[in-house]
């Protein structure tokens, strides 16, 4: 196979990815209108944790065994959800 071939192949699965996160994110939307209604905080260390920690297994058991990656990953991840989640509250409280 040539690089060009593997390259191509590489820019397909870097498109799912943006599209995955894209829809995660726009979840988070969703999450900050329940947690308005309800009157949650943004912030939820557990559900936090519990998902690293999942995460990383689930990462582990794709072949990729680094909890460093994974933990960096979906801490950028969480963080975004959160500003996400700032603004869509600050929206509904106008």
């Amino acid at each position: 196979m040539e690089i060009k071939d593997l390259r191509e192949k590489i820019d397909l699965v870097d498109k799912d990815i943006i599209n995955s996160i894209s829809k995660r994110l726009e979840l988070s939307k969703d999450v900050a209108k329940v947690k308005y209604q309800k009157n949650l905080p943004i912030r939820d260390n557990k559900r936090e944790v519990e998902l690293i920690k999942d995460r990383t297994e689930k990462l582990k058991e794709s072949g990729i065994d680094d909890s460093i990656f994974a933990n960096n990953l979906f801490e950028l991840i969480m963080e975004k959800s959160r500003q996400i989640q700032e603004k869509e509250i600050l929206k509904l409280k106008k």
